[in-house]
């Protein structure tokens, strides 16, 4: 994770900081009942206490703040956030491996009340533009093998399933899946 990413890049081509973008000319509120629009733009350091909290209500393992912290103050990952108002919804959090153009994404989280409205798949079409952008030619995850929504996804966005780590997740203890992207095959 040593090599450092553009410090602040810029939405790839197709996303703007308008409501509810996801590369087609869209201007609607997310999701049934929404009152305001959800924002997509890249998060600064302001955000990483707001991140950490999402993390806390996402996972049974979360990151903290002074991880992303100490990520962002290398200059190695780059934050992605779905906002309503001043609100944080969602995030993705992406990173460059050692020496390499290959890129991972950390973790990507939706508040449980705004799942199934389309956040996390936007958040993920983002991130894998802004990795093309960046350099990127593949994209790496891991993911619980019990996180059925979240494959589905992964795959949709046309992730494919390299491998499987053993009791790589604790509490509760299981698999981790290994899905790799292409960025080649993403297109704008």
């Amino acid at each position: 994770m040593a090599d450092k990413l553009p410090p602040r890049t810029p939405l790839p081509q197709g996303f703007s900081q308008t409501p509810d973008h996801d590369g087609t000319r869209r201007n609607q509120p997310c999701g049934a009942g929404a009152k305001t629009p959800v924002m997509y733009q890249p998060l600064g350091p302001e955000w990483l206490d707001a991140v950490a909290a999402l993390e806390k209500l996402c996972f049974s393992t979360p990151w903290s703040g002074e991880q992303y912290r100490a990520l962002h103050e290398r200059g190695v990952c780059l934050l992605f956030g779905a906002l309503r108002e001043k609100n944080l919804l969602g995030y993705v959090a992406l990173s460059r491996l050692d020496g390499d153009d290959t890129m991972e994404i950390f973790n990507i989280a939706v508040s449980p009340i705004e799942r199934g409205k389309g956040i996390a798949g936007r958040l993920l079409r983002l991130c894998l533009l802004a990795a093309r952008k960046a350099g990127g030619a593949r994209v790496l995850l891991e993911v619980r093998e019990s996180n059925v929504p979240a494959i589905a996804l992964y795959r949709r966005a046309g992730f494919t399933l390299q491998g499987r780590r053993k009791r790589y997740y604790t509490r509760p203890v299981e698999d981790a899946l290994l899905y790799r992207c292409d960025l080649k095959r993403v297109s704008e």
